[in-house]
């Protein structure tokens, strides 16, 4: 028996949904309690397909202002409302989400009947939080005016997801990309606050927000983001101080569980000082909490020793990358799928 279950965080660099089930599935079992469809088609990049809902919304116009996560990072266009419309007066419609989860569903339930993915594994559908969708595409002084429009838009597509797929079948993640991750570890003013501390609230409550929006039923996951654009995050984390923040004030204000709670561990770090926050987690017993620590350039053994170290703060949690996989070659997915079985049977 695994000593760890296995998460996968979204992105899985195969044609269809159709394929990431069936490969995952068949590479791992019942290790993976919730299965991604991948990102595929046109969720490929999913901050990034948010492009053209953006540019086919007839009351905004697009800008010369590019946007980078980081120097090297992939390039995005900002938008901003047309000349006469009032950024609060901005209306997001006819989004995309419902629709590809139905139809990823419908691959999916069609696998599980064939007996091709194990009875008690449930679909995850990621969707970005607004806030590195805010962040992305529209410049400071409108991101205060164009997120509540842009939130209950996507809070209304997530009920669609959830009437059309049965909720006993169902995992929702909220991807809280860099835009989060990397305001917080900067500490620098923001619109969320003067310092670090000031800003916890506000983004916790935004986060929370987003969970309230998963009725009963459907498991709830977050993942806690510091960009993968390139292969590369937008900043890298000091220690898992802003994750078990973000991860108790969320908790706190929620009153349903969080199945699942995924943070990065960057190669370099299996020294106690990353893992030590850990100590200060205060979330309900029945949420997981996922170390994305299994990175394929040094395997089982460097896995091994960022599991050790955090042990010592956390005796039980899943296992995963920092991130998706869409960065992995398809040619070593297999490889990386058969390392993630490897780690999970560590003790």
């Amino acid at each position: 028996m695994a000593e760890h279950e296995v998460h996968l965080v979204g992105s899985v660099p195969l044609a269809s949904a159709a394929d990431v089930f069936e490969t995952v599935a068949g590479a791992l079992g019942d290790l993976a309690p919730r299965i991604p469809d991948g990102e595929t088609g046109p969720r490929q990049g999913w901050v990034r397909s948010f492009d053209p809902i953006f540019g086919g919304n007839p009351a905004l116009v697009r800008t010369a202002e590019e946007f980078r996560p980081h120097a090297t990072g992939g390039a995005t266009l900002r938008y901003r409302p047309r000349d006469g419309i009032k950024p609060e007066d901005v209306k997001f419609a006819d989004l995309p989400h419902a629709a590809l989860a139905a139809a990823a569903w419908r691959d999916f339930r069609a696998l599980k009947d064939a007996g091709k993915i194990p009875a008690k594994t449930r679909y995850l559908f990621t969707i970005p939080h607004p806030i590195p969708l805010v962040r992305r595409y529209f410049a400071p002084e409108l991101q205060d005016a164009i997120e509540p429009a842009l939130e209950a838009a996507m809070y209304a597509e997530i009920g669609k997801v959830c009437a059309a797929i049965p909720h006993a079948d169902l995992a929702i993640q909220w991807d809280c990309a860099s835009a989060v991750f990397f305001t917080l570890e900067k500490g620098e003013p923001s619109r969320f606050g003067r310092t670090r501390d000031e800003m916890y609230r506000p983004i916790a409550e935004r986060l929370a927000r987003a969970g309230r929006a998963v009725p009963a039923g459907v498991e709830l996951a977050y993942h806690f983001c510091y960009g993968n654009s390139g292969g590369r995050h937008s900043i890298e984390p000091s220690s898992t101080r802003d994750a078990v923040a973000m991860a108790n004030a969320v908790s706190a204000a929620l009153s349903r569980d969080i199945q699942m709670i995924h943070t990065p561990v960057p190669i370099d770090r299996d020294d106690d000082a990353y893992f030590a926050p850990l100590d200060r987690l205060e979330v309900r017993p029945g949420t997981g909490i996922s170390l994305g620590l299994i990175h394929l350039s040094d395997g089982v053994e460097g896995a091994r020793r960022r599991m050790t170290a955090a042990k010592k703060h956390l005796p039980r949690f899943s296992v995963g990358t920092e991130c998706g996989l869409s960065c992995v070659p398809p040619e070593r997915l297999g490889a990386m799928l058969r390392l993630h079985a490897d780690v999970a049977a560590l003790a």
